[in-house]
């Protein structure tokens, strides 16, 4: 995770645009939030969805991009977990 600075110093903005570019992209993701994320009313479904990600308890769906890596996955059970990155990983869940 980086500081506002590092990042505005980065794209050579200040901190102030920075703070106004996060604070739009956020009222955007909120207001886009209804129509974009549903889920679904049929209990077995969610039952399901949750049970992907039983190892971490009441979470149901990942927000984030970030990947953990994992270790000890081989062979044809490797595969489903193959990121974009080309390791095996999941993504950090919230």
């Amino acid at each position: 995770m980086e500081s506002f600075r590092s990042v505005a110093d980065r794209f050579d903005i200040s901190k102030s645009s920075l703070h106004l570019c996060v604070t739009n992209v956020a009222e955007t993701l909120f207001h886009l939030v209804s129509q974009e994320i549903v889920f679904s009313t049929d209990i077995s479904v969610l039952h399901a969805v949750t049970r992907t990600f039983e190892k971490f308890p009441g979470v149901i769906g990942c927000v984030d991009g970030t990947y953990i890596p994992m270790i000890g996955k081989s062979g044809p059970e490797r595969d489903p977990y193959i990121c974009r990155e080309g390791f095996p990983a999941l993504h950090k869940c919230m």
